[in-house]
């Protein structure tokens, strides 16, 4: 799962655009909207071929420290077995992106 450090810092209010490769008439515009109150980021992802919309999607995603995720899990009956960073799977750093979680039930 994304991190609060890449909805902060990475996501945070930026716009990231492109066009796709071999095809340049083929392009993406992704708007992040950052609502710290409400530890969320709003994400409009738009994709166009010329001037013809071919897809628009919004959607919200929240985000939760890395004690919040590991102290709900324990609230409901999971212990955290393994935890890493998602993208390298090594420990988890400040600057990780990704958290890799692996959990059982207790019985």
């Amino acid at each position: 799962m994304n991190t609060a450090y890449k909805h902060e810092v990475v996501l945070a209010n930026n716009l990231f655009a492109d066009c796709a490769k071999g095809a340049p008439e083929i392009k993406y515009c992704w708007e992040n909207h950052l609502i710290i109150e409400e530890k969320c980021t709003e994400i409009t992802l738009e994709i166009r071929e010329n001037d013809y919309l071919l897809f628009s999607e919004i959607f919200t995603e929240y985000y939760y420290s890395n004690e919040e995720i590991l102290s709900t899990f324990a609230k409901n009956g999971f212990e955290a077995n393994f935890v890493c960073d998602g993208e390298t799977f090594y420990p988890v750093q400040a600057e990780s992106q990704r958290l890799l979680i692996v959990a059982r039930r207790k019985i």
